[in-house]
Formats: C-alpha cells, sequence, structure tokens
C-alpha cells in the first residue's frame, strides 16, 4: 500500500486525522482497478486493527465506490474478504497475473466478444476495449463497436444498464481482455421492430440480430463470446445458430441458463430456449451459484443441458446507469464469469480448443450437493484452480516434467491430486 499506508498502520489502528490527511489522499488517486484499494480491503477485513468512527466511515465509502460491497465497521459484521473480491468485477486478479509471471505469458493478449442489450461508456470498461470498440457514443445502448436491431431509447437505457454490467464481469481483472461489444434487443433477440408499424416482427433465421452479432464478433477475432441472453427460438432458428457456431470452431460460446427455476428439457410443449435446443463442441451453458458454491434459487438447472456453474449473485460490476457500480444477480452475471475465466486460462496456455476449455473447467470445479444432477460439473468452477491447471499444462508443453511444474507454480500438496487429474483428462 505505500510507505504512507504503513506508517499510518504501525501502531495498528486508523485516527480520524490518519485517514483525512494521509490514507484517504492516497486511496483517492487510486484508478478503479487498483492493487493499493484491494491491499486495504484486507486492512479493513482485520479485525486487529481498529478504526475511529469517521475514519470507519470514510474508509467503507471509498471501498464501496470502488465496487467492494463491504458492511459497515460498526455494523459488528465480519466478512469473508475472498466473497467480497469474487463479488466485484473491477478487482484486480492477483492470482492470474502471477501465473502468468510464472509461464512467462504476462505479454499475452485475448480478444472476447460481449453481445448484449447495449453498452454505456463507462470507465471500469476504457483499458478492456478492442480496436473495433474504441468508437464511444454518449447515447445510451449505444454498441461500442456495432449495434445489431432498432428499439426504442428506454429499451436502450434499459439494455445499457444490463450489457455494461455483464461486459465489466467478462473483462474482469486484467486490461489484457480486450472486449468487442455488440449490441442487441434484450429478451427479444430473434425480433426486430418494424419501422413503419412499430410490431415486433421475425426476420429470416440468418439475419437475425443475434445471429449476426455472433458471427460479427468472432470474424473479427473473438476467442470468447459471452451471451447472457435468453433467446427463444424455432428449429430453423437454431440451425442458423449452429451454423455460425460450426463457421467459427475455435471461438467459445458462452450462454446463460436463464432464470426461470425451470429444468432445462422438461417442457412438453410452448418455445423452447436456445439453450435447450443446440449443442455444439463449441458452446457452454451456465447456471448461477451463490457465493458459497450453492445453486442460487432463480438459476434454470439439467444436466444434459448445463455444463458449468459459476457465481450469479450479488455480482458487483460497471454500471451502464452512471459511473458507479451496480448489484446484479442471474444466470446473465454467472455467464460472464466463466467468459473471463475461459479467456484467462487460453491466455495461459493457447492450445486449449473450446471444448478442452470446458473440460478443464468442470473437472476442477468444487463439488456441490445442490448442483446434483443439475449441473454436469457437480459443482461451482474453482477459478484459481482452473487458471493453475491451464498454467501447469503450459509448463508441460514447454518440456517441463509434472512435479517440477506444479514446484514451479508453487501449488500445494492438498491442491496437487485435483490438478493431476486435470492434467491427465486433457493429455490424453
Amino acid at each position: 500500500m505505500g510507505s504512507t499506508a504503513a506508517s499510518v498502520l504501525k501502531d495498528g489502528k486508523v485516527t480520524d486525522a490518519e485517514w483525512q490527511k494521509k490514507l484517504q489522499p492516497q486511496l483517492q488517486k487510486a484508478a478503479v482497478e487498483s492493487p493499493e484499494v484491494r491491499a486495504f480491503l484486507d486492512v479493513f477485513a482485520d479485525g486487529k486493527i481498529t478504526f475511529e468512527k469517521n475514519a470507519a466511515l470514510g474508509a467503507g465509502d471509498l471501498l464501496r465506490a470502488h465496487g467492494y460491497e463491504v458492511p459497515g465497521r460498526d455494523s459488528g459484521i465480519t466478512f469473508d474478504v475472498r466473497v467480497v473480491v469474487d463479488g466485484n468485477a473491477a478487482a484486480p486478479d492477483q492470482a492470474f497475473e502471477t501465473l502468468s509471471t510464472l509461464t512467462r505469458t504476462s505479454n499475452s493478449k485475448i480478444a472476447i466478444g460481449v453481445v448484449d442489450g447495449g453498452f454505456s461508456a463507462h470507465p471500469a470498461l476504457m483499458d478492456n476495449l478492442s480496436p473495433n470498440g474504441k468508437t464511444i457514443k454518449a447515447a445510451y445502448g449505444a454498441a461500442l463497436g456495432k449495434e445489431f436491431g432498432k428499439r426504442s431509447a428506454d429499451a436502450k437505457r434499459e439494455g445499457a444498464i444490463h450489457g455494461t454490467h455483464v461486459a465489466g464481469i467478462a473483462a474482469r481483472g486484467t486490461p489484457r481482455i480486450q472486449a468487442a461489444l455488440m449490441a442487441v434487443p434484450l429478451e427479444t433477440a430473434a425480433e426486430v421492430t418494424g419501422a413503419a408499424t412499430h410490431t415486433a416482427v421475425r426476420p429470416p433465421p440468418e439475419k437475425q440480430p443475434l445471429v449476426l452479432a455472433l458471427d460479427h464478433a468472432a470474424k473479427n477475432g473473438a476467442q470468447v463470446i459471452n451471451v447472457s441472453i435468453e433467446a427463444y427460438v424455432t428449429p430453423e432458428e437454431v440451425a442458423a445458430f449452429k451454423k455460425v457456431m460450426d463457421k467459427h470452431p475455435n471461438t467459445l460460446f458462452v450462454f446463460g441458463a436463464g432464470n426461470d427455476q425451470y429444468q432445462l428439457g422438461s417442457a412438453t410443449e410452448g418455445d423452447k430456449s436456445l439453450a435447450e435446443q443446440l449443442r455444439c463442441p463449441n458452446m457452454v451453458v451456465v447456471g448461477a451459484s451463490y457465493p458459497d458454491g450453492g445453486r442460487w434459487g432463480k438459476s434454470n438447472y439439467g444436466k444434459d443441458f448445463v455444463q458449468l456453474a459459476a457465481r450469479g449473485h450479488y455480482i458487483s460490476s460497471a454500471d451502464g446507469d452512471g459511473d458507479g457500480f451496480r448489484i446484479e444477480s442471474g444466470t446473465s452475471m454467472a455467464a460472464p464469469n466463466i467468459t473471463n475465466l475461459a479467456a484467462k486460462c487460453r491466455m495461459l496456455h493457447p492450445a486449449l480448443s473450446p471444448a478442452q476449455l470446458v473440460t478443464l473447467m468442470s473437472i476442477t470445479s468444487d463439488e456441490n450437493h445442490s448442483w446434483k444432477d443439475a449441473v454436469a460439473s457437480g459443482g461451482t468452477v474453482n477459478n484459481d484452480r482452473a487458471m493453475t491447471a491451464a498454467a501447469t499444462l503450459a509448463l508441460l508443453a514447454s518440456g517441463k516434467q509434472l512435479e517440477a511444474a506444479l514446484d514451479t507454480l508453487g501449488v500445494s500438496a492438498t491442491e496437487r491430486p485435483r490438478i493431476k487429474t486435470a492434467v491427465d483428462a486433457l493429455s490424453r
């Protein structure tokens, strides 16, 4: 945190004067995705360090302004730093950066696509915009890349709130994830509004906004594409989506499972979602979990349809209705957590195919009884374990022996069996 903070904390307390004259000015200069603010979170959570009243209030406000949803120091509520960090899309990913250094991939970058209802120019996204997403428009819902489909100003505003939040999660933790952001109408992704009649019409399957957006993102180099949109489609439309995914076999397409508390595949009549009808080796459907890994109550589920689960409850990310942060929950938040993890694993080991990425994230997941028969992986992804497995595979590809690779990465004795299992499965 710097010499100033170290001197303040030497006596184990933060007075109001020390906060106002020393710590606050230092931390206010720090960027949103700042290691200094992340380190201060540890201080705030340390019960051995005391804060005077105004210092505690100011420190809590500053951390929340940086996306860390912390309780007040006077509330008597203790919190798990890791849970707070995992719920903040603006927090730097220290584990990923360490693994990047050890695998000598610190200069690697990756292009991802985020297809959503719209986007606004949030400060937390600026370092993550890909070259074809640099043109920023002030209007709500303007794509920072290309816009597909027409809609009202209110729909654009709602889309921007959703899409900006999702984009912040997908690009979280490092500026080396370069995101191309493309806007389509939310909820009715298969429809566009007729200019003359103002009625919802369905264009031909191959001309639908979501189909066009996925193809556009993949053609422009996106290696992972996030789709936090629950689209209900006809069999003919499913064929159009499959054609796009088959056309881009090296791109992983990540879909949210939906928030209807519904077992996918159980309906005998009525419209079916894309996640229920489409199967491709380079796609994955994601359910949402609570911070403890248990299944979030509203998440759709079904092990024959949902391959992975990720935290989707109480996620703090970029607010599309201002420059701050907002809390959202849903599979819309879980899917970009998988998009982000897949992108980082691929930066650590670029040779991983989309199918291998899904297998790696599944094998390294933490099992949870609430996900039994509800997700193919049996539980929620473990980010650090998945990235460590990817880094291990990268070191093996460079010529290291397995034990030497695990030693280089500092893998603990308790984690080694899980990493070895993943490496073995992906090395066959």
